[in-house]
């Protein structure tokens, strides 16, 4: 369960880094 946590929080992060990509208009990291 710790494990599958831990994964969820990483793709959490990677989302939250291609959505303020996007706020900002780079499109290198959609």
């Amino acid at each position: 369960m710790l494990k599958y946590n831990i994964e969820v929080k990483v793709w959490s992060e990677k989302n939250l880094t291609k959505c303020a990509a996007a706020a900002q208009g780079d499109e290198a990291y959609l």
